[in-house]
């Protein structure tokens, strides 16, 4: 069997595959990679956390003279008067620490609705302020500069962490307290 000799000449290409080329874009890539991830760990922040949040303890100064000539004072008291904000999946209650007990009426108690499942944030810090002062001048409770937050078991962290930090920028309270047991 013979073939033509036209059939077998191959078509000479215009230009040759360099493999150099291709290594050296790929080593340029690798290297884009390895800068990014270096960049991005030395840049992180050392802190994570959105909020910082105080959880209470019990009122007892501990004495360390040992060592340090260190001891400890409390600044703030919860009392019965205890501003108390309870997040649930309904809405925001909040009130007097003592209106939420089972003892008292729940006539100090408010309510915050959650309009469509989303928390009504700005209606809570205007209607804490506006209890805050009312309490202050009609009832003679001086205004105090701590609140507690308790959510609710069902409610997600971000919400939390949201509820939190506006109340904080509010600047109504210097500290915010978080409490927890409720189910």
């Amino acid at each position: 069997m013979t073939f033509p000799l036209k059939t077998l000449r191959m078509k000479r290409k215009s230009f040759d595959i360099s493999w150099e080329w291709n290594l050296i874009l790929c080593g340029i890539l690798a290297l884009l990679i390895i800068l990014t991830f270096a960049l991005r760990t030395v840049l992180m922040p050392s802190k994570y956390g959105g909020v910082t949040i105080e959880i209470p303890t019990i009122n007892m100064p501990v004495r360390d003279e040992k060592f340090h000539s260190f001891s400890e004072k409390s600044i703030h008291t919860i009392k019965k008067t205890t501003p108390l904000v309870v997040l649930t999946s309904t809405g925001f209650y909040f009130g007097p620490l003592e209106s939420f007990s089972n003892k008292v009426k729940s006539e100090e108690r408010f309510l915050v609705r959650h309009q469509d499942g989303h928390p009504m944030l700005g209606n809570l810090i205007f209607q804490l302020d506006k209890w805050t002062k009312y309490r202050s001048k009609n009832a003679n409770i001086p205004n105090e500069k701590i609140l507690i937050v308790i959510p609710a078991s069902e409610m997600p962290l971000p919400i939390i962490t949201q509820v939190v930090n506006e109340i904080k920028k509010s600047k109504i309270f210097e500290k915010v307290i978080l409490g927890g047991g409720i189910q």
